[in-house]
């Protein structure tokens, strides 16, 4: 009886140069990966505002071009000039885009200017509270169509009396 000698150098021979290349380039997928997870943007958070209302919106858009609904946050101005009628076109402005990585860490920031309303959003209910409705129509006519030092000088006033208001101060000239 004869016995074939089995000589397993050459299939070692055949399989081994395979095997660093499969390893290199899954070394290399793996870094790839790390580095997009970490370096890469994953979400991106858009904001606006209303410069009439002050009124803000959110937008997150995902990979693969998936966004999310706009999100929407009403200010008490706004609210007050739509129960009184007092008709104005928004015109939303990008406040700031935040952009994340895999774990929620941001990695970069754009912003733009703020619109002079959003130093007095804190006293924007006052301010709505304690206005007429020929005071709003004014408000809503300079923001929309006034310079920009009528625009600043409005909000400012806004402001003041919106702060008056909430702090349970008569405004001045009473």
């Amino acid at each position: 009886m004869t016995s074939i000698p089995l000589n397993y150098a050459d299939e070692l021979r055949r399989h081994r140069p395979r095997w660093p290349w499969r390893t290199i380039g899954v070394v290399v997928a793996v870094l790839l990966l790390g580095f997009y997870s970490l370096a890469g943007t994953f979400t991106q958070v858009e904001s606006g505002v209303d410069p009439v209302t002050g009124s803000m919106t959110w937008k997150t858009s995902w990979p693969l071009g998936i966004t999310s609904a706009p999100r929407t946050g009403v200010s008490p101005l706004e609210t007050r000039l739509k129960r009184s009628g007092i008709a104005w076109t928004p015109t939303w402005r990008c406040l700031h885009n935040t952009h994340r990585n895999l774990f929620g860490r941001a990695i970069c920031f754009e912003c733009s200017s703020t619109p002079p309303i959003c130093h007095i959003r804190p006293v924007l209910k006052g301010f709505a509270d304690g206005s007429t409705d020929a005071e709003l129509r004014e408000f809503v006519r300079v923001l929309q169509t006034g310079t920009e030092v009528e625009q600043n000088a409005a909000v400012e006033a806004a402001g003041e009396k919106g702060l008056q208001v909430l702090s349970g101060m008569p405004p001045r000239g009473w």
